[in-house]
């Protein structure tokens, strides 16, 4: 996802977010005698009237037709990246092509992380994001103290994998998570 579809997310999740809170507060309002006046009915005598109106339907139909554009918009935005399987190799001639598993590259440094002390679990995979692939691991450590640690051992495996396929544009991306402090206790009943 790009950082301009992660800015209009944000946007719009604060903008309807806003929207919610103002109809609920409202709604209070209007169901309490918090304020004094309130009306006991809402009326829209401007809305009625327009339903009526020629020109009803065809508001109607650009609105829907723009929230379905919207709606297409946002979930073609919002599409995972496309997992790569194999890239081509620099030895690669005309008699011969040579490949390399990324998907084999990415599982086996993930393996590796995960053997690594401090690292509860990893998993990696290959993907095309920005007309770039990348290597994407998530690891899971057992402790914040031991970050520096594996900092050091996934950029050194990274670098391997990278190194292994011998594609100098081959990014890497890694992602540290430790668990909450809830998950790491025993329930006691």
């Amino acid at each position: 996802m790009t950082r301009t579809a992660v800015t209009i997310d944000r946007i719009a999740t604060a903008a309807a977010g806003l929207l919610l809170l103002l109809v609920g507060a409202a709604a209070i309002v209007f169901a309490t005698d918090l304020v004094t006046g309130t009306p006991d009915t809402v009326t829209a005598p401007g809305l009625t009237s327009a339903v009526s109106e020629p020109w009803w339907p065809w508001a109607v139909l650009g609105v829907s037709i723009l929230l379905i554009a919207l709606a297409l918009r946002w979930l073609l935005t919002h599409k995972p990246a496309p997992r790569v399987d194999t890239v081509r190799l620099d030895g690669s001639t005309p008699q011969g092509r040579l490949t390399a598993d990324l998907g084999a590259v990415a599982n086996t440094a993930a393996d590796a992380l995960a053997a690594t002390p401090g690292i509860h679990s990893a998993k990696g995979r290959a993907v095309r994001e920005r007309d770039r692939t990348t290597l994407t691991f998530t690891v899971v450590v057992d402790t914040p103290e031991d970050i520096p640690t594996i900092i050091a051992t996934t950029d050194r495996l990274c670098a391997q994998a990278v190194t292994m396929v011998g594609d100098p544009n081959l990014a890497s991306r890694t992602h540290l998570r430790v668990p909450a402090k809830r998950h790491d206790r025993p329930r006691v009943h």
